[in-house]
């Protein structure tokens, strides 16, 4: 939840960090308690934007834009219940690159900081400004941001400001259903959401020895997956979508990267993956001691673990009904990430975070978002609502009630 939140109504107002609006849409008037993004407008939004989407006011003829634009095309939110690549865990590989530091090297070092070393503003959910605060891009990523919330107000711009990333660094079933999951601000009144449950490794994952010990069981994870999608139940409106994706084959960590060197190591080609991945295991600090390991046999059983994780989370969304929304199940594909940039030329290190041969890479969250967007629009396209045709009239009303910050997708005004 955002730590500046007055009115306590799950939204931040203008603060990136801090779980701010880099994490949730702007709560255009943070000490009103019934003004939020994702609600439905209040009095048609004719005077006040009660759901900070920038679409309020009336026309020429006294007739509210709320109805004009957006009675009969309602927008769809979306949510991201997740982990650290939810979040898009990541450190600048600038700055362990002692030949690259500078004065201006350490300069968002603090608003890193306060959003937990995550970038949820670039993420495949939640995504919505492109890398255009750091000083150095290139010190972190230029490839061009995507994301399931981009594609969602280009379908319906009455959708705007409607995102939550509801992902924490180190989460796992247990966690997420005993307290992430209630975190999610959402009220049955307020528009339909789209959720995504995706924890794709610390259910294996861990830094402890012997890390098998650690690995969640097949019956708390199915469990708790329930748990956390009846309480999703009580709280989505009705027509909403939750799309839960299996555990990733962390496998290809090694299989990719143990022959590259670290940023650390470049200058004097002196330190690979094998001496990071073995460095931090040594230290208990390793994200994951099954996977990043050099014996290929405890890869393979946190592998086969993992895939029976996700076995489980399948036969719980198969089996499913709930009232309020329809469940969905995919499996969190990297191998069809690899395979898709390799075609485009890539090759598949770039898909993993540099600096601590784990996470996804920003490369990565782009394959991602285009990849679920695909399935869905395959499979259920109701997910997502329809196109919305006054797109285009809608972007000047929000242009000229709320302008836009030059790091913002949107263009200026």
């Amino acid at each position: 939840m955002p730590l500046f939140d007055p009115d306590r109504d799950g939204f931040s107002g203008d603060s990136d960090g801090l779980r701010g609006k880099w994490w949730r849409g702007e709560d255009t008037s943070p000490l009103e308690a019934d003004i939020y993004p994702g609600r439905k407008p209040q009095n048609e939004d004719r005077v006040i934007d009660s759901n900070s989407n920038g679409v309020f006011g009336v026309d020429e003829h006294g007739v509210a834009y709320e109805r004009l634009y957006c009675d009969n095309h309602p927008p769809v939110g979306v949510a991201i219940l997740g982990d650290s690549a939810g979040a898009h865990f990541s450190l600048p590989p600038s700055w362990f690159r002692p030949t690259e530091f500078n004065e201006k090297t350490f300069n968002n070092l603090f608003m890193l900081l306060l959003n937990e070393l995550d970038w949820p503003q670039l993420s495949w959910a939640t995504g919505h400004s492109e890398n255009c605060w750091m000083d150095d891009i290139h010190s972190f990523s230029d490839i061009q941001m995507d994301s399931i919330y981009k594609r969602l107000v280009e379908r319906n711009r009455c959708g705007l400001n409607d995102y939550q990333n509801q992902a924490n660094n180190g989460a796992r079933i247990t966690s997420m259903a005993d307290k992430i999951v209630k975190g999610l601000s959402r009220k049955t009144s307020d528009n339909r959401l789209v959720v995504f449950l995706s924890l794709i490794g610390n259910d294996v994952c861990n830094g402890r020895f012997p890390t098998e010990n650690s690995f969640t069981s097949a019956e708390k994870f199915e469990e708790k997956t329930v748990e956390t999608l009846d309480y999703l139940n009580t709280i989505l409106p009705e027509g909403s979508t939750v799309v839960m994706t299996g555990l990733a084959n962390g496998s290809v960590l090694w299989d990719l990267m143990n022959e590259k060197m670290h940023p650390l190591g470049e200058y004097r080609n002196n330190m690979g993956y094998p001496e990071i991945y073995e460095y931090l295991e040594c230290l208990q600090i390793s994200p994951c001691n099954g996977w990043m390991s050099n014996n290929a046999t405890l890869r393979e059983v946190t592998t086969d673990h993992a895939m029976m994780l996700s076995d489980v989370a399948e036969m719980v969304i198969d089996r499913s009904e709930y009232s309020n929304f329809k469940a969905l199940y995919y499996p969190f594909d990297i191998e069809e990430s690899i395979n898709e940039w390799e075609a485009q030329g890539g090759e598949g290190w770039q898909l993993i975070e540099l600096v601590d041969g784990f996470h996804p890479s920003q490369t990565s969250m782009v394959l991602t978002a285009n990849m679920f967007w695909n399935q869905i629009m395959e499979d259920y396209p109701e997910a997502f609502g329809e196109v919305n045709p006054w797109n285009d009239k809608i972007k000047e009303i929000q242009q000229k009630n709320l302008g836009y910050h030059t790091c913002d997708v949107e263009p200026e005004q």
